[in-house]
């Protein structure tokens, strides 16, 4: 029997880092898809980075903005790294007032009737036609709507501008105005944008121990499948950029795992002073590392010092940045580079080495230095690992030294997380974690993907 072919549907790909994932390759193109957030979500920078990636890649792009002029949307975009006035000076990106709209059609009233949705709708695809525009943003959709009285008008506007923007081929976003983001509320203003659309993008604001966590969830996708989970984002000077709460992320080619939830939730229930032993194994190492340090970077905004025993930094450091970790305010304390891997010579100002990592006071004391450099208010002493360093040390000498490192910590309200391999540790230095350490993350046996 020959095997049945499967029809995918060519996509649009948004560009945006993590989301083309999320939606196995990218939006359909010609669908309408509505970006529903909460205030300070990240609507409006979603919507224009899908519009630059375009351009970037030569498409025409066109930006209906009727929440704010243009000239001040354009001077807060200007901020991202990912955005080029040029783009918009040479016509790959065009920008559009809806009030100079407006007053070019003679809507300057309170209220559309049916005669001026019609005229509206031409309008905007006359100029989508006219352009050749592929890739369209409409900022807001709720503030251009408030003027349609009627919920069945709303209806036949979203409805008839989508179908013929799909006809032009025109991949669209149409952003919307939530003023929650919970399980219960519906994704658009008005209740009726979320049955027109092709898909939905919810955006928002999850609390993590007094933090706001900006989140995307994709809903609803027509003509896809795709991750239905909360995404944990940022918004970065080179964009939206994904840290999933669940994630698939590729690292140096080694292939897919997910950074794990379980984690980032036992992490909420710890308090600063805390002493946190995680167990992994040695298949799962570097995913529960960064299912670990993602959280505390981004969610709580901490920074710190990271002990690298195992590896040496630049190795670790690399790591990161391929997953989108930023280590600016981390300080990597390097205990291998020097004695035994032999090189120094890195590329990085934020690692520094101590000679050999049997020299535990020496580490006690550069790390304690070490940490007076961290601008962060909520900092983390990170230890990978308690079986690398009993590779080198005595298992008394060992015990004895983490029993000082997590008082130490614990005193000066530091955070400390200590990575243990525990079929590698010696039964006297695992007794003394199980005793001294005030909780405990177990992934020892659980390999992740």
């Amino acid at each position: 029997m020959q095997p049945t072919s499967v029809y995918t549907r060519d996509r649009c790909g948004t560009g945006i880092h993590g989301l083309d994932e999320i939606l196995r390759g990218g939006i359909p193109y010609g669908s309408t898809v509505l970006a529903a957030g909460t205030c300070g979500s990240g609507k409006t920078t979603l919507g224009m980075e899908f519009l630059v990636r375009g351009a970037l890649a030569g498409e025409a792009c066109a930006h209906f903005t009727a929440t704010e002029p243009s000239v001040k949307l354009l001077e807060n975009i200007r901020q991202y790294a990912f955005f080029d006035m040029n783009m918009v000076d040479s016509g790959l990106i065009n920008v559009f007032d809806m009030d100079v709209l407006y007053s070019w059609l003679g809507l300057e009233k309170a209220s559309f009737d049916l005669d001026d949705v019609h005229a509206l709708i031409k309008s905007i695809v006359d100029i989508v036609n006219t352009i050749g525009v592929t890739r369209l943003v409409i900022d807001s959709v709720t503030t251009l709507c408030y003027k349609i009285k009627s919920e069945q008008l709303i209806r036949d506007f979203l409805f008839t501008l989508g179908k013929k923007l799909a006809t032009l081929g025109c991949t669209t976003i149409l952003i919307s105005e939530i003023t929650s983001a919970t399980e219960n509320a519906h994704w658009s203003s008005f209740g009726v944008e979320e049955a027109i659309a092709d898909g939905i993008i919810v955006m928002g604001d999850s609390e993590r121990m007094g933090h706001l966590l900006r989140f995307l969830q994709v809903v609803k996708m027509r003509g896809t499948s795709h991750s239905r989970a909360k995404h944990a984002i940022e918004l970065t000077p080179l964009g939206v950029m994904g840290c999933v709460e669940r994630q698939c992320i590729t690292v140096g080619g080694i292939g897919m795992f997910e950074l794990d939830q379980r984690i980032a939730e036992q992490l909420t229930q710890v308090s600063l002073g805390s002493s946190v032993q995680v167990r992994m194994s040695s298949a799962n190492s570097f995913a529960v590392t960064a299912s670990t340090m993602v959280p505390l970077m981004q969610m709580f905004e901490m920074g710190g010092v990271y002990i690298s025993a195992s590896r040496g930094a630049v190795e670790i450091i690399q790591a990161f940045e391929a997953i989108g970790i930023d280590v600016s305010n981390i300080q990597f304390l390097d205990l291998v580079s020097s004695g035994v891997l032999g090189g120094t010579d890195v590329p990085y100002p934020n690692v520094t080495f101590v000679d050999s990592p049997i020299m535990l006071e020496s580490i006690m004391l550069r790390t304690l230095y070490t940490l007076r450099t961290v601008n962060t208010q909520r900092n983390f002493v990170f230890l990978d690992s308690v079986n690398a360093l009993a590779i080198y040390n005595d298992d008394r000498m060992l015990a004895e030294y983490l029993h000082s490192f997590i008082n130490t910590f614990r005193q000066r309200e530091v955070l400390s997380v200590i990575l243990n391999v525990p079929d590698q540790t010696p039964p006297l230095v695992l007794a003394n974690l199980d005793t001294y350490c005030t909780d405990l993350i177990d992934r020892g046996q659980v390999v992740l993907l």
